[in-house]
C-alpha cells in the first residue's frame, strides 16, 4: 500500500510546528524549565519533550504514516502529552500552507515549480 503525501503540506507542517514549538520553548525558558535524568542517564527537559511532541503532531496531521525519528521515544511522548497549542498550530499551518502553495504550486498542472 502506497500513501501519497503532499510535500508542500508536509513542509508547511514542519515550518508551522517549529514556530509553535519555539514559542513554547521561549515561554518555558523564562522560568518553567524542568530538567530530569532519563533511564539511560542523559538529561531531558520539559522543553525537549514539548518541542518534539508539537512537531510530530504537526507532521502527523498531514500524514499519519510519516516516519519521524526523534530523540525521545514514543513511550516518553505518550507519558508527557502536551495540549494548549492546537489553535496556534492550526493557524500557523494554514498560513504556511497558503504561502508555500502560492509560491511553489503551479495550479494549471498541479506540479511544483521551483
Amino acid at each position: 500500500m502506497t500513501t501519497t503525501v503532499d510535500l508542500l503540506d508536509l513542509a508547511a507542517a514542519a515550518v508551522s510546528s517549529s514556530i509553535v514549538a519555539a514559542q513554547h520553548i521561549t515561554h518555558l525558558a523564562r522560568g518553567e524549565l524542568k530538567i530530569r535524568s532519563k533511564a539511560d542517564g542523559t538529561l531531558v527537559t520539559n522543553a525537549d519533550l514539548m518541542a518534539q511532541q508539537i512537531i510530530v503532531q504537526g507532521l502527523r496531521r498531514v500524514s499519519e504514516t510519516v516516519r519521524v525519528v526523534g530523540e525521545e521515544s514514543e513511550e516518553e511522548m505518550d507519558q508527557h502529552h502536551v495540549t494548549g497549542h492546537e489553535e496556534d498550530s492550526a493557524r500557523f499551518f494554514a498560513l504556511a500552507r497558503q504561502e508555500l502553495h502560492l509560491r511553489y504550486r503551479n495550479e494549471d498542472t498541479e506540479h511544483l515549480h521551483l
